[in-house]
């Protein structure tokens, strides 16, 4: 049986056990009624009182303590050998490729896991069955022994209630496999109510065709389908206690004329203790039909033992953790569609990041930049090279130099992977980011993750800076966040990870920030439109001594003193309210200034001058929200 070898597998000796305790149990369980009708003649003639009181006592205490015994150690190899077999999924997921992960069907595996608790169950059942044909095979020696003709009726009405068993849990087996693959179906549309549920609500079209037309029909099949699979096991059922009420009927009928009245009498009280085996049989077999099912779908989803794949990590290779330059040469990848067919490509790229930099990533949607942040990380194989420093490497094996935050990003309710977590710390940063009374951190985890869209972005930020890895990699982090978190994003932190010789990586749409960033890299059509430094470009575009001396003056025939204007088209009334230095001419001079040592602030007149200490500077250092102060101290 199926199940035997289940168990057989996790554990050949303690299988082995069990099969010598279930046979057993199952022998004495089938002599029984043989020995209580002996018991009874001899005890009613006035022989061997004690004796038989003794053996029958002694008898049912062999089926109370085997059964006990075969019972809880099938349930817990049964228990070890799913845990293996669970372990082996997990395992096998974690070991996938994101691009083969991605074309995985997450509500079979969902309901797989969810099904795991029936293989185990029918680990069980299927032990007592075994038990249970063993009891009627005993049955049928000693009904043989008594009559020969009774015992090949018996045989031939057994033989063909066990041949439709076995049809009936194929039938059963079938109908569960359909089940679930409904199930499946069903899950995915009740993914479009929940994933989608504002445009449902936008259009009630939408709505009802989804509700009317794919929901209520696969609620229907399943229904019919669990309907079947019923009706199937009540057939079968029927069946089986007919046939044992026929065997009863045979033995009154027509063998009482062959046989004395003993005989006839034995025949008919171990038909009729037949019954508690084959009911046990039956009710056990829609158990053991849904665990096939379940366990079938396990294995799918891991093929093969995991004692036999190769460690994710080998403890002693050298692993690199710091570095001074990641560069990638000819790095390319491509998409294929199920068929085959090869779809949206990256590269080919070449590109060198350096420690301490900040580089934003820029480009329309469909660029290719998520693709290339998944390529960076080492999610996606890709063709080329890689180099750190001088040797050449693979992203795949170095995953663990970066830190992200991705636009779909997976909020997890623990710091995983990091050794002894600083609670202090982190909610110190819990409330510079504002998230104090909304989540807590105690006993190693985040107390809630119920939060809004940008909360849950800033408790992810929490989590990737407390990892602290080389590499930061942020997509649209700043994308729902309100301006004075955004502000903080690109004028605080990021500067705090360049002083720390942090790499960061941000894919951000703001270029009213691009001043800000070491490098500004636009994609297009999955390459590298443009690498561009901004301050350098500033600096070049922009001449700093003639911004800095002040407009030629005149007094006009009102006494009132003019700056004269470039521009002749410039009016007068537009200097009197137009501001005299605008805001992006001061973040165009932003990369230039620090190199000179000093900040524009105003000294009260009319022109900005060079100061290496300013009271307030309102375009470079808005102020934090005055409730908790989120400037950020490195980790």
């Amino acid at each position: 049986m199926e199940f035997i070898k289940f168990l057989m597998k996790e554990s050949p000796e303690e299988g082995l056990y069990i099969l010598m305790i279930s046979v057993t149990q199952s022998v004495v369980a089938g002599l029984f009624p043989a020995l209580v009708l002996h018991a009874a003649a001899e005890i009613v003639a006035g022989r061997g009182y004690m004796l038989w009181a003794c053996l029958l006592a002694a008898s049912i205490v062999i089926q109370i303590v085997t059964y006990q015994i075969s019972e809880s150690r099938t349930a817990i190899l049964a228990e070890q050998r799913l845990e293996r077999l669970v372990l082996g999924i997990a395992d096998t997921l974690r070991r996938d490729e994101l691009s083969d992960f991605e074309c995985r069907n997450h509500a079979e595996i969902r309901l797989s896991l969810g099904e795991a608790r029936a293989t185990a169950d029918a680990t069980v059942q299927s032990v007592r069955v075994l038990q249970s044909l063993i009891t009627l095979f005993v049955l049928w020696l000693y009904i043989f022994s008594l009559s020969g003709a009774a015992g090949v009726i018996f045989l031939l009405v057994f033989g063909l209630i066990l041949l439709v068993m076995e049809v009936s849990q194929r039938i059963s087996r079938d109908l569960f496999l359909e089940v679930a693959a409904a199930e499946n179906r069903l899950f995915d549309v009740f993914r479009h109510f929940l994933d989608g549920f504002r445009d449902i609500r936008i259009s009630f079209r939408k709505g009802q065709d989804i509700f009317a037309n794919h929901l209520k029909p696969l609620i229907r099949e399943i229904q019919s389908l669990r309907h079947r699979g019923i009706r199937v096991q009540t057939d079968f059922m029927v069946c089986t206690v007919t046939a044992t009420s026929f065997l009863a009927g045979i033995d009154v009928f027509f063998l009482s004329p062959l046989n004395s009245l003993d005989v006839i009498t034995q025949l008919i009280v171990c038909t009729l203790y037949a019954v508690k085996p084959a009911w046990m049989t039956l009710s056990a077999l829609p158990g053991i039909a849904q665990g096939r099912a379940a366990l079938a779908r396990l294995q799918r989803l891991s093929p093969e033992e995991p004692r036999l794949r190769k460690p994710l990590y080998e403890p002693g290779k050298e692993i690199i953790d710091t570095f001074h330059t990641l560069t990638l040469q000819k790095i390319f990848f491509i998409y294929h569609e199920p068929d085959g067919t090869p779809g949206f490509s990256i590269g080919p790229i070449s590109l060198p990041l350096r420690a301490g930099e900040v580089v934003f990533l820029a480009g329309g949607n469909g660029s290719g930049k998520s693709t290339f942040v998944k390529l960076l990380v080492g999610l996606y194989p890709a063709s080329g090279r890689v180099m750190i420093d001088e040797n050449r490497v693979s992203l795949s094996g170095h995953r663990h130099l970066f830190s992200a935050v991705f636009s779909d990003f997976h909020l997890f309710d623990a710091l995983y992977g990091v050794e002894k977590p600083d609670e202090r710390q982190i909610r110190d940063m819990l409330a510079r980011m504002r998230l104090t009374g909304k989540t807590d951190y105690a006993d190693g985890r985040f107390t809630t993750l119920d939060l809004s869209a940008g909360q849950r972005r800033r408790l992810a930020l929490v989590v990737a800076l407390h990892e602290d890895r080389p590499i930061f990699v942020f997509d649209e982090w700043a994308a729902d966040q309100d301006p004075d978190f955004r502000r903080w994003f690109y004028e605080e932190l990021l500067p705090s990870l360049k002083e720390q010789g942090k790499t960061v990586l941000a894919v951000t749409h703001d270029d009213g920030y691009y001043h800000l960033a070491d490098r500004v890299i636009t994609m297009r059509d999955g390459k590298i439109a443009d690498d561009r430094h901004p301050g350098r470009e500033s600096e070049e575009r922009v001449s700093v001594p003639d911004l800095l001396v002040p407009a030629p003056e005149h007094t006009d025939e009102d006494g009132r003193t003019r700056r004269e204007h470039p521009d002749p088209e410039h009016s007068d009334e537009d200097q009197d309210h137009a501001p005299e230095t605008p805001a992006f001419l001061l973040r165009q001079l932003t990369p230039v200034l620090r190199r000179l040592g000093g900040w524009p602030c105003w000294t009260g007149s009319t022109r900005p001058l060079i100061s290496t200490s300013c009271s307030k500077s309102p375009a470079f250092h808005p102020a934090p929200p005055k409730s908790d102060g989120y400037s950020f101290s490195p980790l």
